[in-house]
């Protein structure tokens, strides 16, 4: 464990009243469309006594083809900058519509308490929540799920003001990754503890609901491991920007990097980067859809957070 930061993320108070569900922000990531369809057609597995639940599916377009986007990449959509421009793609426009309801990011006051993204991914990541550095209400939920699941781990974004994922519309927000699974097909395994992790995370909402509006609250402190996002690295590159080699095997999702280990192979096998003496560690390694962003593994810092959680 990371040694605690000397802050701790404290509770606001704030009763969650309104929890949106999404899948299907990118098209072929069939998990959290299979996830958001079941809720859809058994609403009362949402359903808690304290919060209005809503589901949907962000991206139908590109849902129907099966495909993570049509034009452009939807979770790239929704930063402030984005949303003020003219929607020209199909994932523009539905990104503004999608903020009105569960935002409006240019507002104070949001329409949706907490939003829950569901996504899967190619790498091997397990089950890891994705969340902003401030977000106290999401950590308290991933604390609170990791007493009960230790395959779950806690990412920050990186330490920009505003970000462009669709759970940054709403006042709190994650994305649940699960992985690996491959594009285009669910995997009943993974499937089955999506929909029970978010059994849990709307079972934690409604018990810190319960506590707050009873006046009879208690709060401790939880430490929280977190992976911090600081960097990346990119695939080898030819003369014409082709990819043109591999991520070294030594390289696993959140297995800490050593100190001068292989970090990328070229075509013919030959290491042609290493690792530098940084204290990192990796993840997304080899996901898909990160091929035409350059990334071939996202590389984060581990810390210590003190969490305040309600009970």
């Amino acid at each position: 464990m990371a040694q605690l930061a000397s802050t701790v993320l404290k509770d606001d108070g704030h009763v969650v009243r309104r929890v949106a569900i999404v899948g299907g922000t990118h098209g072929n990531e069939r998990n959290g469309i299979f996830a958001a369809r079941h809720l859809l057609r058994d609403p009362a597995r949402a359903t808690r006594s304290t919060f209005e639940t809503t589901v949907d599916l962000a991206n139908p377009a590109a849902v129907a083809v099966n495909r993570r986007y049509v034009d452009e990449d939807m979770n790239r959509c929704f930063s402030r900058e984005a949303l003020g421009r003219d929607a020209t793609s199909r994932e523009a426009r539905r990104a503004a519509v999608l903020d009105k309801v569960l935002g409006p990011k240019s507002s104070d006051v949001r329409n949706m308490d907490l939003v829950i993204d569901l996504h899967n991914t190619t790498s091997d990541c397990g089950y890891a929540l994705m969340m902003r550095r401030d977000d106290s209400l999401s950590h308290a939920i991933c604390a609170t799920l990791q007493k009960k699941y230790e395959d779950v781990r806690c990412c920050e974004w990186d330490d920009k003001p505003d970000h462009a994922t669709l759970p940054s519309c709403g006042r709190s927000g994650f994305t649940l990754e699960v992985g690996p699974v491959p594009q285009g097909v669910a995997d009943a395994i993974t499937y089955q503890k999506t929909l029970t992790l978010i059994d849990a995370v709307l079972d934690a909402v409604e018990a810190r609901n319960q506590a707050l509006l009873s006046n009879e609250r208690s709060t401790a402190t939880a430490t929280l491991e977190v992976y911090r996002r600081v960097d990346h690295v990119d695939f080898p590159r030819d003369d014409e920007l082709s990819v043109a080699g591999l991520i070294a095997p030594e390289v696993v999702d959140f297995v800490p990097l050593k100190p001068n280990q292989p970090l990328l192979l070229g075509l013919d096998g030959a290491v042609v980067k290493t690792h530098d003496e940084r204290a990192l560690t990796p993840f997304f390694v080899n996901e898909a859809a990160y091929y035409e962003k350059g990334v071939a593994f996202v590389l984060a810092e581990t810390a210590g957070v003190g969490v305040e959680v309600v009970s």
